[in-house]
């Protein structure tokens, strides 16, 4: 297990919601690596620090009810894209490989070519270009914006 694996789950790990053989690896991999053994120590004391001293408001009747009545009817209700999500992503990967497999006409882009660079939009390409390599694309001064 890798530093960045046991600090994405260090929060999990000290409140024991990860399975006893992940668990198990945190662990040993807390035991030998002394700056996630110091990630997981500084992480302890926030955890401390914002269950002790911060002040705690007991929650109101009402939302209390609230929190009740969805647990009874079994939970928060999905939204659109939660409900049709497991249909839909797999439905949009197909259609995504369909459409790139295809064979399309003879559509073809056309670049500018280097007798086209003299002409007006070839110049206005190059301009631009040019302002965005420079140190300074808006000038060498700050301009104000307008006050609306």
């Amino acid at each position: 297990m890798t530093c960045d694996d046991v600090r994405t789950r260090l929060l999990d790990y000290q409140h024991g919601r990860l399975p006893l053989p992940a668990q198990a690896e945190v662990r040993t991999h807390l035991d030998a690596c002394a700056d996630c053994a110091r990630a997981e120590a500084v992480e302890q004391e926030l955890t401390s620090v914002l269950e002790h001293r911060l002040p705690q408001y007991p929650a109101s009747l009402a939302l209390k009810r609230r929190l009740a009545a969805r647990m009874v009817r079994g939970g928060v209700e999905r939204s659109w894209w939660g409900r049709w999500r497991p249909a839909l992503v797999p439905a949009l990967a197909v259609m995504s490989v369909v459409l790139c497999r295809t064979p399309r006409g003879t559509t073809s882009v056309q670049l500018p070519s280097r007798e086209r660079a003299g002409q007006p939009g070839g110049r206005t390409v190059n301009d631009h270009l040019r302002v965005l390599s420079s140190q300074h694309p808006l000038g060498h001064r700050e301009r104000r914006l307008p006050p609306w």
